[in-house]
């Protein structure tokens, strides 16, 4: 299951001159270069060899090594980084240090509802965890997957199904190059007051290159005593926006919503059926997709808490919205329900109906925090991991300002590219919206996959659309602030830790 053409000839004496170093570290495991897997946008580094320490002494023993022989190293958290270079360094010739073994969770502080999660620990991990330990809670879900880590993402600024994740993620313990580790004194912090005193240093090490995050507490949710989804449907993306704003400007919701264009919302229709029900003839999947309707834009949110608070918002959310908006909302019970009774009416119809809610359970499960793999859908995969899709993807992303016709300048750039894309739009508690844009291409055109991220990334920030988070091969051209390289000499001067990461 593994790829060479990472593995170039000039690395293999790199890797002979490493492997008598490394070997002297206690518990670590060793992966040469050329049993590294490929990656979703099909890029490619230049890499010795991936180092596994099995714990913080084995970390802290290759990052010494590391430093005396000055070598270019890149964490990762479990590489899970999917569409944005994955596990891969920026720069070539880096050694790969993974802290996929770093699955230690706890302790728990019920009170404050925090938990200090180690790097390597997945989504699916903590979730067991809670289920098992604190059933009471549960946690802010992305998309990305249940085997990513929770400190990966938060350090990446992801975005989870209620809020930004890097406010989830506090009390960073933090090794340096010299072989320190940065954390709080605990005699004047506590999860329950993230801030603390002082100088708020832990923000320089989100979305940076100065030193390795082992772990951190991360904010756990109350469970609910109920869950409602919000779907408002509409032909206008801009009047679908101005009724969401109008919702969290008078904080009738507060969880993020995601607006899926006509085109993403079609393949998702037609992926969840066919996953789900893979024995369905052609034409069944089509009149389900049409039974659905693809041609409205749609955003989906959720309500949690007590059942009489929740149809109270609804009252209020159904006098707010545009004319032209169509509003629904059910619970995953409902859903259920009605699946279940749709098998045993004869009307073709309803039964359609019925195997599509039996299909969408996985992609409503994660705003109730269950983590699934639904995301990949769109990714064409033989089994559960992207860097073997059958189609090659890039991710890059958008801000977009509140104007009107932001979002109609973005989609008019998209389709004057030529390139096959679909886009996500998630609007979030400060009313911004954020684009999540999927370049898709097959294998044969992986020559056309840079040139493509490149020209529509710096067209983007030209439209006055930064991204808010950057993938490993839209890096160099970024041009970020010269405060990050003063920062990088400061931590790393040797620029030995991720060079050109985000600097």
């Amino acid at each position: 299951g593994y790829h060479d053409y990472l593995f170039l000839e000039n690395m293999e004496a790199q890797l002979k001159d490493h492997l008598h170093l490394w070997e002297k570290v206690d518990d670590l495991e060793i992966i040469p270069g050329d049993r590294i897997e490929p990656t979703l946008s099909r890029t490619t580094r230049r890499v010795p060899c991936l180092l596994k320490p099995g714990n913080r002494e084995s970390l802290i023993q290759v990052v010494a090594i590391a430093r005396e022989n000055r070598i270019p190293f890149y964490p990762i958290s479990r590489g899970k980084n999917w569409g944005y270079g994955a596990h891969l360094p920026v720069k070539d010739g880096c050694v790969i240090v993974s802290l996929e073994k770093f699955r230690h969770i706890g302790p728990c502080d019920p009170e404050s509802g925090k938990v200090f999660v180690e790097a390597g620990v997945s989504q699916m991990d903590l979730y067991n965890y809670l289920e098992k330990l604190h059933p009471e809670f549960c946690f802010n879900v992305t998309a990305g997957g249940s085997d990513t880590s929770i400190i990966g993402n938060c350090l990446e600024r992801g975005i989870g199904y209620h809020s930004s994740r890097s406010h989830d993620l506090h009390g960073l313990e933090v090794l340096t190059i010299d072989g320190e580790i940065l954390k709080h004194d605990p005699r004047l912090w506590h999860p329950s007051h993230p801030d603390g005193i002082g100088a708020g240093w832990e923000s320089l090490f989100f979305q940076s290159n100065y030193g390795i995050i082992l772990g951190g507490w991360f904010n756990l949710m109350p469970r609910q005593e109920k869950t409602v989804f919000v779907s408002i449907q509409n032909s206008s993306l801009g009047n679908l926006l101005s009724d969401f704003r109008k919702l969290y400007r008078n904080q009738l919701i507060r969880d993020v919503t995601h607006i899926a264009d006509p085109g993403r919302k079609k393949y998702m229709v037609r992926d969840l059926i066919t996953c789900k029900h893979p024995k369905l003839k052609q034409e069944r999947v089509d009149a389900i997709v049409e039974l659905v309707g693809t041609d409205d834009y749609q955003g989906i949110t959720a309500l949690h808490g007590k059942a009489s608070v929740i149809r109270a918002c609804i009252r209020e959310i159904k006098k707010m919205l545009a004319p032209t908006s169509q509003l629904q909302a059910f619970t995953p019970e409902k859903v259920a329900r009605i699946s279940r009774l749709s098998r045993w009416v004869p009307m073709p119809k309803a039964r359609n109906m019925g195997l599509f809610l039996e299909s969408v359970g996985d992609l409503l499960a994660l705003s109730n925090g269950y983590p699934t793999n639904i995301g990949f859908l769109a990714l064409k995969l033989r089994g559960d991991n992207p860097n073997f899709a059958e189609e090659i993807a890039v991710y890059l992303n958008a801000t977009l300002p509140p104007g009107e016709n932001s979002h109609n300048e973005l989609k008019n750039l998209l389709t004057d590219s030529g390139y096959k894309y679909s886009i996500t739009f998630i609007v979030n508690e400060q009313q911004a919206v954020s684009a999540i844009i999927t370049l898709h291409f097959e294998v044969e055109k992986a020559a056309e996959v840079q040139e493509a991220l490149k020209t529509l990334t710096l067209r983007l920030i030209e439209l006055g659309f930064p991204p808010y988070r950057a993938g490993i091969d839209q890096m160099e051209y970024l041009g970020m602030p010269p405060i990050n390289s003063k920062l990088k000499d400061f931590f790393d001067p040797m620029h030995l830790i991720a060079p050109g990461r985000y600097t």
